[in-house]
């Protein structure tokens, strides 16, 4: 607010105007800072929002890769089981062929 206001000597005189700036500082309403507070959380959120997707991608890529590892193990195992299986029955055939040359 601007203000002009006029100055007497204590002798008397002339009164002389002198223009002022009148700076009131009022303290912001907590609603005013509460809309500041939610418009810069609006703004992280807008931010994080990128972060967010690509978190979900390598998360969906991991459990991706997860299942993977976990049928591939399984097919091990039952390679080496099927493996096991022919060993022993390769065993057995050597071990009838070795009777069968004994008699």
């Amino acid at each position: 607010t601007k203000a002009t206001l006029e100055l007497r000597s204590p002798r008397g005189g002339i009164p002389r105007p002198i223009d002022v700036d009148i700076v009131v500082k009022v303290p912001p309403s907590p609603q005013a800072d509460l809309k500041r507070q939610y418009k810069n959380l609006l703004a992280e959120i807008e931010e994080t929002k990128p972060k967010l997707r690509q978190l979900e991608v390598l998360q969906s890529e991991l459990t991706s890769m997860q299942k993977a590892y976990h049928d591939l193990k399984e097919q091990a195992l039952r390679m080496s089981i099927e493996q096991d299986a022919q060993k022993s029955q390769i065993d057995d055939e050597i071990q009838k062929l070795k009777i069968s040359n004994q008699d």
